[in-house]
């Protein structure tokens, strides 16, 4: 088995990954909201969520592009920087994404508890919780491929003792 065969499965399961969040998430959309003071109480929670979101990106954005700074002037250089970058974008959107999971799932949740049990509402919770771990499989299995191909092909880093393994 050769390495672009190996990339190619990863590349499946990344996809397979984020495919199956999509799916969770769109399962939890189904279930209804709730009454209308559910619904009020749900869209306070949902601004709060997006407000914290909004600030620490800002803060963390800074912190990120001081580092990225940092660690490409440093000794192990642009390419470890480019990395570092790349891991800290993909970790956000996971992050936004779980988010966005966590939200949908916590009126329905709750609305589920109520109108048709335990069950129900467990799987409702364990979705969204689902939605952010496929995320981060899917987006970080991405990112470990993308960082591969910008070694080898942007960088010329030679990956050749991969393949030795490979192929034993």
């Amino acid at each position: 088995m050769t390495t672009t065969h190996l990339l190619l499965i990863a590349l499946l399961f990344s996809l397979a990954a984020m495919l199956y969040a999509v799916v969770l998430f769109l399962k939890i959309k189904r279930v209804p909201k709730g009454n209308a003071q559910v619904e009020a109480i749900s869209g306070y929670i949902r601004e709060g969520a997006m407000a914290f979101l909004k600030r620490e990106y800002t803060i963390l954005a800074t912190f990120v592009a001081v580092l990225f700074v940092v660690i490409g002037i440093s000794p192990i250089g642009w390419p470890t920087a480019v990395a570092f970058l790349l891991g800290a974008l993909l970790s956000g959107l996971a992050g936004y994404i779980g988010m966005r999971g966590a939200i949908a799932a916590n009126s329905r949740t709750a609305t589920s508890a109520n109108d048709y049990g335990m069950n129900k509402a467990l799987d409702i919770a364990f979705s969204g919780g689902a939605v952010m771990g496929m995320a981060v499989v899917g987006l970080g299995l991405t990112g470990l491929i993308i960082v591969y191909l910008l070694g080898k092909y942007a960088f010329g880093f030679g990956f050749e003792p991969i393949n030795d393994v490979i192929n034993t």
